[in-house]
């Protein structure tokens, strides 16, 4: 069976998680890999919404999950480090939110962001399989 977009999605974003422990044990300059990291964090996500955006079935739970990681994790986090370079990311704070605090938040906006890749594959194989039935069912009458 072909992979789908969203299972495609979770193995990129899963293969990204795992990357950025790799980063960051093989970079000694912590400031380095963040950004690195960061930008993964930006870039994979911006890219998926724009598909996801531009594709003919759209999913709002998905537009959602990956707007909210974005917006509210990933670009702050990112901004953040950039305009506080040199300072140890522990006492960084946004509108009062501690960087680490905002850290772990974005580690659970992540986890709902793969769970939305692995629901809409799921769903997506789920239709592909019902599709197939009704064709075999088709191609089985006299």
């Amino acid at each position: 069976m072909k992979l789908n977009r969203y299972r495609n999605e979770l193995a990129i974003f899963l293969f990204w998680a795992v990357s950025v422990i790799i980063i960051f044990r093989s970079i000694e300059d912590k400031q380095i890999a963040a950004v690195i990291a960061g930008a993964g964090f930006v870039i994979w996500p911006l890219y998926f919404l724009f598909l996801e955006i531009r594709s003919i079935q759209k999913s709002r739970i998905h537009i959602i999950a990956l707007s909210a990681f974005l917006i509210l994790a990933a670009l702050p986090i990112f901004i953040l480090r950039l305009t506080h370079w040199g300072a140890d990311f522990k006492s960084l704070s946004l509108l009062g939110i501690q960087a680490t605090t905002l850290h772990q938040f974005s580690n659970v906006i992540y986890l709902v962001v793969m769970i939305s890749c692995f629901y809409h594959s799921w769903k997506w194989d789920r239709l592909a399989r019902g599709q197939q039935d009704a064709k075999d069912l088709v191609s089985r009458r006299p």
